[in-house]
Parts: C-alpha cells; sequence; structure tokens
C-alpha cells in the first residue's frame, strides 16, 4: 500500500515539474497542508505558558497560583 502511495506522488511531482499545472500545484499544496496536519497533531509536545514556567524556576508561590489561570 505505501509503495503504491509513493509511486502515485512521485508521478504526481513530476507531472507537476513537466507541466506546471496549477491542479497539480493545488493536489501538492493540500497534500502538505494534510501532512503538516497530522504531524502537529500526533505531536507529543503541548504548549506551555512561559511566564508560568519562569514563575516555577522562581519558586514564587503566589504567582505560581495567577499564573496558573492564564
Amino acid at each position: 500500500m505505501q509503495v503504491l502511495l509513493l509511486v502515485a506522488c512521485a508521478m504526481t511531482v513530476v507531472a507537476w515539474l513537466v507541466t506546471s499545472h496549477r491542479v497539480l500545484n493545488n493536489v501538492l499544496e493540500i497534500s502538505m497542508c494534510i501532512a503538516f496536519a497530522r504531524c502537529v497533531r500526533s505531536s507529543p509536545m503541548q504548549a506551555s505558558n512561559p511566564v508560568h514556567r519562569v514563575a516555577n524556576s522562581l519558586n514564587l508561590p503566589g504567582l505560581q497560583l495567577i499564573t496558573k489561570k492564564l
């Protein structure tokens, strides 16, 4: 299955390089957006609050409580 997908992708890229057709360009752009979205969604990292991180490193309990809500 993956081999067929690789061949289809390679053929699409080669066809776009030869013809520079706008539809093929759009197909490649949409494919890149889907790949990026899947990569970001499966990333184990979560966004962290930099202010809360600084409050933790300075051991400021009052500020830690306030920044946790941000």
